[in-house]
This record gives structure tokens, C-alpha cells and sequence, in this order.
């Protein structure tokens, strides 16, 4: 299940900003992001009820693997990914179904499509840091946990 919403969710959300490229200056239509966009949603739902059942498990059979210093930066990066998707079906979405039947970035202030495009980078990197931590076991117990906090760090350091 956890997989599958990891799978799910990335794989939706790397769509939805391939699409967003693609159409930048052609017209789209709304259905189509919108029905990406729910697949993102539930991907990020799998991923919050299982990983919620793994921390659950983890603290009443095996607590050692709670201590595994790969496990600090994905609490903080799923945020960051419920953030995301909570900003583009906040912001994102709604400004696409205004925009449809239009030229995507046609006319647009400079401000907007950096703020278009920011959402894109901050979702490919809140996606992307779970796929990499989730598919380097070799990590497990070998890299201290400063490693995968410094950029995490200096990532919220910079929006702030």
C-alpha cells in the first residue's frame, strides 16, 4: 500500500508538471488536470495511512527501526509533499481552470509563472526525496541523519 500510493502519487504528480510544461504554450483542458490531480491526492492518502500503520508497528514490534537515521527526513518531506499538493489544488488548479481554452503562460506577469514554476520545482523535490530513501536500503544504518537533514534545511531556510 505504501509503494502504491509512493508510486501513485510521484508518478501523478510528475505527469501533472510534465503536462503543465508541455501545454505552457498551447491550450489544455481542465478535465485532464483535474483527474491527475486526484490520482496525486490519493497517492498522498495511501502514503499517510500506511506510513502512519508502519510508525504504529515499528513502536509496538521492532522500535530499532524507528532509530534508523534514514526515517528523520521523511516526516518532514511528506509534509513538505502534503504542503504541495495542498498549494496546487489551493492555487495551481484553479488558476489552470481560469486558463482554459487559453494559452497556458500566454500574457502572464513574471511573478505568476515563477510562482507556477516554483511549485513544480518544490513538488518533483518533495516527490522525488521519499522514491530515493524508499529505493536505497543500503542507506538503512550507514549514512547519519545530518546527511539527509542539511538539505531539508537549507531548503526551508530558503523559503522562509
Amino acid at each position: 500500500m505504501h509503494f502504491a500510493g509512493l508510486i501513485i502519487g510521484f508518478g501523478g504528480a510528475v505527469f501533472l508538471d510534465l503536462l503543465i510544461a508541455r501545454y505552457r504554450r498551447t491550450t489544455m483542458t481542465a478535465e485532464l488536470v483535474e483527474w491527475v490531480s486526484r490520482f496525486v491526492g490519493l497517492g498522498l492518502l495511501l502514503l499517510w495511512i500506511s506510513g502512519s500503520g508502519f510508525l504504529l508497528l515499528y513502536q509496538v514490534s521492532e522500535p530499532e527501526k524507528l532509530m534508523n537515521p534514514k526515517s528523520g527526513p521523511r516526516l518532514p518531506s511528506s509534509a513538505s509533499c502534503r504542503s504541495t499538493v495542498f498549494a496546487i489544488h489551493r492555487f495551481v488548479l484553479p488558476f489552470l481552470r481560469r486558463r482554459t481554452g487559453t494559452q497556458l503562460l500566454a500574457g502572464l506577469k513574471p511573478k505568476t509563472k515563477a510562482a507556477l514554476i516554483w511549485c513544480g520545482v518544490v513538488s518533483a523535490v518533495s516527490w522525488s526525496v521519499p522514491v530515493v530513501l524508499g529505493a536505497a536500503p543500503q542507506l538503512n544504518f550507514a549514512v547519519p541523519c545530518s546527511v539527509f537533514w542539511a538539505p531539508t534545511l537549507w531548503r526551508w531556510l530558503r523559503l522562509s
